[in-house]
């Protein structure tokens, strides 16, 4: 299954839980009216002055007379209000996890990984996750450790991969080797390429809904004892009756509350577990290394602490962890996770719990080195995909397979350590992007530099007379690769400063007149990457779901990839018509645009048309895109730039390629 598969698969399992759980609020707002009204028969029989003790029994006149179920203004009050519960208390978790897997992560305990870090078990997390971020074509995420826990654990969390983090526990730094703990982000990464992260945070937000309704009832408990009722009040016995009723209320509310928990926190973990499976064997494929992650399980199936988190928040964001949060009676009804013997068995059938070790309380991994020795030379690199068929393209976006983990391996390889130190930096990262938009031309350099000299941004200067040497020795196919690793630290920045760096980033592109492919590419993605960080926004509606409406947008990105091309008009024409031809469309004739209806303002309204489309159209435009491209088996280094562009404006992770002309 490829990735706009899983997009479409995550959206429609999305539309089922919502579907589940508003039947679960209906069931509890029919639970609360019941309760209101034999409520409102008992006390409305009883009369006034807290005569209770000669009220008949509401249940035998709701029985006699069937015409008394149904109070519509009772109801209209109950819906209502369970409605704006639920509402309320959903929309305080939005709010509280609105700024992604950070939020998250910081309610755990999580502390940001500082990534100039000397600690070794620093080093080997930040290098691994690199890895994983350039493989997979995905930002890099924040990286987080949880110190107070001891147990073996990871999670990803966020709404997108713009803001996901991932965190990890103490024990999981120390106890896991490099292999082990590869597989375990290898995991995580599964998740955020195939949208299950998107909805854990909306199973949260939806179930906190739920819960908030026993949270209403236990304040309205607790009510009676923070309120002074007045003299007069209590002199005609008035008190009475009032704090009955709100105890009865609020302990309702508390009882129905908690059984909708009960059963939304059941649905969750149904649909939970089976994602599991998929992550396990989608860590597998991706780093051919079954002992990796079976190892890591191993491990946590022999220690004490297990995959246990200490943290009071652990409840709430159980359905996030590579494990299990929790291993009580009640937990484990509630488990996110199959048990841990069978994941190990889906990976290695042959596996005998009998071959489990318990694991000392404080052993400490053994430290692995940080840059792994299988990195490739640049020829194996160059050319690692370079004969990748259009279907081949597709498959591997939000799949990558053990080849693009060995070629980030060879990219990291390739970045200077002056460059990999730099985008650990805010400072220095601004400098790198910078330095990747001065132009060839020494006179438009200069002017480019003028402009940030008389700017806010003059810091930058220095940092960048000081990397142009580092700059210099980098690999033209390799350039791109700088604005996923320095994603982390331009997060650090403001949202004022953010706002002032991609102001002049354009200025930049802009100063010799015109704006290049490869400028174009770099500002896509940095937009890509950091605009939902620092100014959020809802993802933007389907409009489209057929191919028809945005068949001309379509055409135009065909066209824009034909023209850049190597080769004459010939060669141009049948990338074309190999890319319209893909796009399965009967009775039509196209003809290739001309260099002016392709340009890139035109490509960037085409783009803005298309991202509107449903996963599966946005697919079969990306697979005609592909087809284009591939028509001779190479990609050439502007063909490279422009199909990234358009990826990530159409939120589609490609892992890293290469073509021999490259």
């Amino acid at each position: 299954m490829d990735f706009f598969e899983q997009q479409e698969l995550a959206r429609k399992k999305t539309r089922v839980l919502v579907l589940y759980f508003s039947l679960a609020v209906i069931l509890t707002m029919l639970a609360v009216y019941a309760v209101a009204l034999v409520g409102t028969l008992y006390f409305n029989q009883a009369g006034t002055y807290g005569r209770f003790e000669s009220t008949p029994d509401p249940l035998s006149t709701l029985f006699s007379n069937p015409s008394a179920w149904w109070d519509p203004q009772l109801a209209l009050i109950v819906f209502f209000g369970v409605g704006l519960v639920v509402f309320t208390g959903s929309s305080v978790r939005i709010y509280q996890l609105a700024r992604g897997g950070g939020s998250v992560a910081s309610e755990l305990g999580g502390r940001p990984v500082n990534r100039q870090t000397s600690d070794p078990d620093e080093k080997k997390l930040l290098n691994v996750v690199e890895e994983m971020s350039i493989a997979s074509g995905t930002p890099m995420p924040e990286t987080y450790v949880l110190d107070e826990e001891p147990g073996i654990n990871a999670f990803a969390a966020g709404y997108k991969s713009a803001d996901t983090a991932i965190g990890v526990t103490r024990g999981c730094i120390r106890r896991l080797s490099r292999d082990e703990l590869q597989g375990t982000i290898a995991h995580e990464f599964s998740h955020i390429l195939n949208g299950d992260m998107r909805m854990n945070m909306r199973l949260s937000c939806l179930t906190f809904g739920i819960l908030f309704i026993a949270l209403t009832g236990k304040q309205i408990i607790q009510l009676p004892f923070r309120v002074r009722f007045s003299g007069s009040s209590r002199g005609r016995g008035g008190a009475g009756p009032v704090i009955l009723v709100l105890l009865a209320s609020g302990l309702a509310l508390c009882i129905i509350g908690s059984i909708g928990y009960f059963f939304t926190r059941l649905i969750q973990a149904a649909v939970c577990r089976q994602r599991e499976f998929l992550a396990d064997a989608a860590a597998v494929q991706f780093t051919r290394n079954p002992d990796g992650i079976a190892n890591a399980l191993k491990k946590i199936a022999g220690l004490a602490e297990g995959s246990s988190i200490k943290s009071p928040q652990a409840s709430k964001a159980s359905h996030f962890f590579f494990g299990n949060a929790h291993n009580s009676f009640w937990d484990n009804i509630f488990a996110t996770h199959p048990p841990v013997v069978e994941r190990i068995r889906a990976i290695e059938p042959d596996f005998s719990p009998d071959s489990l070790a318990p694991l000392p309380s404080e052993e400490s991994a053994a430290i692995q080195p940080a840059i792994s020795d299988l990195g490739l030379n640049a020829a194996l690199g160059l050319s690692a995909l370079s004969n990748t068929p259009a279907s081949g393209f597709i498959q591997y976006a939000g799949a990558p397979d053990p080849g693009h983990l060995e070629l980030a391996r060879g990219i990291l390889d390739s970045i200077p350590a002056e460059l990999q130190q730099a985008c650990r930096d805010p400072l220095e990262a601004k400098a790198v992007i910078f330095s990747l938009l001065l132009s060839d031309n020494a006179a438009s350099a200069e002017s480019q530099m003028a402009l940030l000299q008389n700017s806010p941004e003059a810091p930058v200067c220095l940092e960048i007379s000081r990397l142009e040497k580092s700059l210099a020795s980098l690999q033209t196919n390799h350039q791109l690769s700088l604005v996923d690793l320095a994603t982390p630290a331009l997060r650090q920045m403001s949202a004022g400063q953010y706002d002032s760096f991609t102001g002049m980033l354009t200025r930049l592109a802009e100063a010799d007149g015109q704006i290049s492919l490869f400028e174009y590419t770099l500002q896509k993605m940095l937009r890509y990457h950091l605009d939902a960080h620092f100014h959020p926004s809802p993802p933007p509606k389907i409009r489209y779901q057929s191919l028809l409406p945005v068949l001309d947008a379509a055409v135009t990105l065909l066209g824009a990839l034909a023209r850049v091309k190597d080769g004459g008009e010939d060669e141009m024409l049948a990338a074309f018509n190999k890319g319209t031809s893909q796009l399965n469309v009967t009775g039509q004739n196209f003809t290739l645009p001309p260099p002016e209806s392709c340009a890139l303002s035109a490509v960037d309204a085409a783009l803005n048309q298309i991202v509107l489309a449903a996963p599966l159209i946005r697919r079969n435009i990306l697979y005609a895109c592909a087809s284009t491209v591939m028509t001779d088996q190479q990609i050439n280094l502007e063909e490279g730039e422009l199909l990234r562009a358009i990826s990530a404006s159409l939120g589609c992770p490609i892992p890293p390629f290469a073509s021999e002309k490259l």
